[in-house]
């Protein structure tokens, strides 16, 4: 939901800007940063789905105080995120067999930045209680 609210304004503009390629371009850049956006928040929007269920997934205020809660975290699990989508696509350029492998292994590396975030987010693990 996230994603196509965040897409409509660029594909409204390219929409529209089929006879001006000014307009055109602003859509494209439009949907850029849309789509940064959107893996800048990602690792916090599922970390929040995953703590709160379904309805913590639409707490705008919640996720987007999570991701900036913790920025560096957030940008670099976004930055993975963006390479696990293109490792995903990789697969079906190179031949639609490649789809077995790399769209399972861009699900793992999704999986394993929620958890890294999660970690980040959360702070350093507290010690066990020494036994007296």
């Amino acid at each position: 939901v996230y994603d196509l609210v965040l897409s409509v304004p660029g594909d409204l503009l390219q929409g529209v800007g089929n006879r001006n390629a000014g307009i055109a371009a602003l859509g494209s850049l439009l949907g850029l940063v849309a789509g940064l956006l959107f893996a800048f928040i990602a690792p916090a929007l599922y970390l929040q789905t995953y703590r709160r269920g379904f309805n913590g997934g639409f707490d705008v205020g919640g996720v987007w105080a999570m991701a900036t809660g913790n920025t560096n975290a957030s940008v670099i699990g976004g930055l993975i995120w963006i390479v696990a989508g293109i490792i995903s696509i990789a697969g079906f350029i190179a031949c639609c067999v490649g789809l077995i492998f790399t769209i399972p292994y861009a699900a793992a590396i999704t999986a394993g930045v929620v958890i890294w975030y999660e970690r980040q987010v959360s702070g350093p693990a507290e010690l066990p209680a020494q036994p007296a």
